[in-house]
């Protein structure tokens, strides 16, 4: 398990695509929509 988790951690710039992904698509309470229809339209 231990080795699993180092294996995580010290590949964790492979995750940020997925979250930028899902923070781009999730609408903001602030605005109430999305990051990317704000961009984009």
């Amino acid at each position: 398990i231990a080795l699993g988790k180092l294996r995580d951690i010290m590949n964790w710039d492979e995750y940020i695509p997925a979250v930028l992904f899902a923070y781009r698509i999730h609408k903001h309470n602030t605005t109430r929509f999305t990051p990317f229809f704000l961009l984009y339209g």
